[in-house]
C-alpha cells in the first residue's frame, strides 16, 4: 500500500517523496492542526526540504497492528508530538518558557535602584512590593509602573511624576526612578529609592513571554524548527539503516547507533550547531 502525504492540498500518492521536494509551503502559513507555540510543521519542513518523509510515514504504517497506538499522520506527529516535546526541552535548557505565563517570585534586594528579572520579555508587572527588614513589613507597593524600552539611555536624574517604577520589557529590567515625587509627599519621606539589600524582600507578580506564536522571534522559531528537524532526520536515518546495527565498507565500520554514522550526519551536526548558537542568545546567566 503506497503512503500518501498531503501538504497544502498537494498529495504524494506514489510514496516516493517527489512531491515533498517541490511542494509550495509558505513559512508564514502555520499548521492548521499544530499545538506547537515556537514553530510549526511548515517551519520544520523548510529546514529539511527534500528529506524523504514518506519513509517515516511508511514505517509508522507498518507498525500498526504490532501494538503501536500512535497515528501515522506525519504532519500531526511533528506538530502535536515532536514540536511540543522539543519546546519543553528548550524551556528547560533556557530556564524559562517564552509562552505567556504569569507567576509570583520573591527576589533578593540588590541594594541599588535596579533589579534584573530572570524572565523576558515582560508583558506586564502586575504587582511589585518592596519589604524593609522582613516579609511582614511592607515598605512600598509600587502602583505606577511605566514601560520604557532602552532604560540605559535615560538620564538617571530625570524625575518621573507619573511613575514609581520603570520597566524595560524587552530585557526584564526594573529601575526605581531617582525621585518618586508622590512618595516623597505622601507615602515614604525617608527612602533612598533602592531595592533594599535583603533576602527575598522584593515580591514581583509578572506576566512574561510572547502573547501569540506570531510574536515569537524568527531566530527562536528557527532554532526550534532545527531541533525538531534533527529528530526527524535521525528517525529517517534509522529507518534507512533497515535495522542494521553496523556495516563495513572500504574498511570503514559504520555503527548506526552513533549519530556521526547515520545518513545526514553532517547536516545534523550543522543544524545542531546553528540551533545551539541561536539559543545561547536567549539564555540568561541566572534563574
Amino acid at each position: 500500500m503506497p503512503s500518501t502525504i498531503t501538504i497544502d492540498g498537494a498529495t504524494d500518492d506514489a510514496g516516493d517523496g517527489a512531491l515533498l521536494s517541490n511542494a509550495a509551503v509558505s513559512p508564514a502559513a502555520p499548521s492548521a492542526v499544530g499545538t506547537g507555540f515556537y514553530c510549526s510543521f511548515t517551519d520544520v519542513y523548510n529546514t529539511i526540504l527534500g528529506a524523504p518523509l514518506n519513509l517515516l510515514t511508511r514505517s509508522l504504517q507498518n507498525m500498526v497492528g504490532t501494538g503501536y497506538t500512535g497515528g501515522v499522520d506525519i504532519v500531526a506527529l511533528i506538530d502535536n508530538e515532536l514540536i511540543p516535546q522539543e519546546e519543553s526541552i528548550i524551556d528547560g535548557e533556557l530556564g524559562q518558557t517564552f509562552k505567556p505565563t504569569q507567576e509570583t517570585r520573591f527576589f533578593d534586594g540588590t541594594g541599588t535602584n535596579e533589579l534584573m528579572l530572570p524572565f523576558f520579555p515582560i508583558v506586564s508587572i502586575d504587582q511589585c512590593r518592596l519589604f524593609a527588614a522582613m516579609p511582614s513589613l511592607e515598605w512600598i507597593r509600587f502602583q505606577r509602573v511605566r514601560y520604557v524600552q532602552g532604560l540605559g539611555s535615560i538620564d538617571p536624574d530625570v524625575s518621573y511624576r507619573d511613575a514609581d517604577l520603570l520597566c524595560d520589557p524587552l530585557i526584564g529590567r526594573l529601575v526605581i526612578p531617582s525621585r518618586v515625587l508622590y512618595a516623597e509627599n505622601v507615602m515614604v519621606p525617608f527612602w533612598n529609592y533602592t531595592f533594599f539589600a535583603g533576602q527575598a524582600n522584593v515580591e514581583v507578580t509578572m506576566t512574561y513571554g510572547y502573547a501569540t506564536p506570531a510574536l515569537v522571534p524568527r531566530t527562536l522559531r528557527r532554532a526550534a524548527a532545527l531541533r525538531v528537524g534533527v529528530r526527524v532526520l535521525k528517525m529517517i536515518g534509522l529507518i534507512q539503516a533497515e535495522g542494521l546495527a553496523a556495516y563495513k565498507s572500504e574498511n570503514v565500520t559504520r555503527i548506526y547507533g552513533r549519530t556521526r554514522d547515520l545518513p545526514y550526519a553532517d547536516l545534523i551536526t550543522d543544524m545542531e550547531s546553528e540551533a545551539a548558537k541561536i539559543l545561547r542568545k536567549f539564555k540568561r546567566g541566572f534563574v
